[in-house]
C-alpha cells in the first residue's frame, strides 16, 4: 500500500485469505453430507433439512475457495466474459447465503413442533410434511431474490474485481439490498430466536418429558434429560453466532448502497473502509464452517452414526 491507495496485490492476498476457510468448509460439510444421506436412521425432517444447509454451505464455500483462482483467470478474460463470470458468481453466492438462513429458520421451527407436539406421529404441516419440496421451494426463492444481484455487478478492470454498480440507480440499489437485509437476516433471526425461547420454556415446564423420533416412520421413545436440554441451549447459541456473523455480508453492501460508492473507489480512496469491507466479507464466509462442526461435534445422533462407521471400517480391516 501506498499513500491512500490499495495495490492490486493486498487486493488478491485478501482473496487468498479466505481460500482455507473455504477448503475447510467444503470438506467439512460434504462429510456432514455423506454421513447422513449413508445413514438408514437420519431420516427426519430435520436432518432434510440440515442437508439442505450443508449443501447450500458447501457450495458457498467451494466458491470462496475458487475465488483467488478465478480472479487470476479473469485478468486473461474478455471483459464481457469477466461481467457473466461476475455475475454467476455473485449471484449463487447471494442464494447459497439466502437458502442456509431459511434452511436454520425451518430447523428451528421442526424442533419446536417436536417439543410441543412429541407424541404425534407425522406432522400435519406441508413444509414438514414434505421437507424436500420444501427445500425446492426454499431455493427457487433464494435464486429469485439474488436475480437482481445479475444485473448490478460488473468486472472492473481498473482494480481487476467484481464491482457493484449503480445500473438502475442508487435508490434501487439501497431498496434491494436493504430488503434483502430485512427478509434474511431481521425476520429469520426474530423467528429463530422465539422459536427456541418458546422450546426453553417449555423444557424448563415440563422437566424431563418423553419425545416421539419421527425417523423413518418408527417411534422410538427418548427421554429428553439434563444433556439434552444443555444441547438444545448450545445450538441456539450457535445459531445466534451463525447469524451473528453473517450479517456482514448484506450489512457491507447495504452501507456502500447508501454512501453511492463503487468498491472500486473505496478500495483506492478510503483505505479503511476497504479493509472493514474485506473483513465483513471474511467473517462471512466463516458461517461454512460453524454448523458442520456443530453437528458433527453435538449432535447426538450424527456422532453414533460417525461410531458406527468407525466400527464397520475396523470389521472391514480385520
Amino acid at each position: 500500500m501506498s499513500g491512500n491507495k490499495l495495490n492490486r496485490t493486498d487486493l488478491t492476498s485478501n482473496n487468498f485469505f479466505v481460500v482455507p476457510l473455504g477448503v475447510t468448509g467444503a470438506f467439512l460439510n460434504f462429510i456432514l453430507i455423506l454421513i447422513i444421506l449413508s445413514s438408514k436412521k437420519l431420516k427426519s425432517p430435520s436432518y432434510v433439512f440440515i442437508i439442505n444447509l450443508s449443501i447450500s454451505d458447501m457450495l458457498m464455500a467451494i466458491q470462496v475457495s475458487t475465488n483467488y483462482n478465478i480472479d487470476i483467470i479473469m485478468l486473461e478474460l474478455s471483459t464481457p466474459i469477466c461481467n457473466l463470470l461476475c455475475s454467476l458468481r455473485y449471484t449463487a453466492l447471494i442464494a447459497c447465503y439466502i437458502t442456509s438462513v431459511f434452511s436454520l429458520t425451518m430447523i428451528s421451527l421442526y424442533r419446536l413442533e417436536v417439543v410441543l407436539e412429541p407424541f404425534q406421529q407425522n406432522s400435519v404441516k406441508f413444509v414438514f410434511r414434505r421437507p424436500i419440496i420444501t427445500n425446492i421451494i426454499m431455493w427457487l426463492i433464494s435464486i429469485t431474490l439474488s436475480i437482481p444481484m445479475a444485473l448490478i455487478i460488473r468486472y472492473n478492470r481498473q482494480v481487476k474485481l467484481c464491482d457493484i454498480i449503480f445500473t438502475f440507480g442508487q435508490v434501487f440499489n439501497i431498496i434491494y439490498f436493504g430488503s434483502l437485509l430485512f427478509l434474511t437476516y431481521f425476520i429469520p433471526i426474530t423467528i429463530m430466536i422465539l422459536t427456541y425461547r418458546r422450546i426453553g420454556i417449555k423444557l424448563r415446564t415440563t422437566g424431563n418429558i418423553t419425545v416421539i423420533s419421527r425417523s423413518a416412520g418408527n417411534l422410538t421413545d427418548k427421554t429428553l434429560n439434563n444433556r439434552s436440554k444443555i444441547a438444545i441451549k448450545f445450538l441456539c447459541i450457535a445459531t445466534t453466532v451463525y447469524m451473528l456473523l453473517s450479517w456482514p455480508l448484506l450489512a457491507s453492501i447495504e452501507i456502500q448502497s447508501a454512501l453511492g460508492l463503487t468498491y472500486s473507489v473505496i478500495y483506492q480512496s478510503f483505505p479503511i473502509g476497504a479493509i472493514l469491507f474485506v473483513t465483513a466479507f471474511s467473517t462471512t464466509f466463516m458461517v461454512s464452517i460453524i454448523n458442520p462442526i456443530l453437528y458433527l461435534t453435538y449432535d447426538k445422533n450424527i456422532k453414533t452414526e460417525i461410531q458406527r462407521f468407525r466400527r464397520c471400517k475396523i470389521t472391514l480391516t480385520v
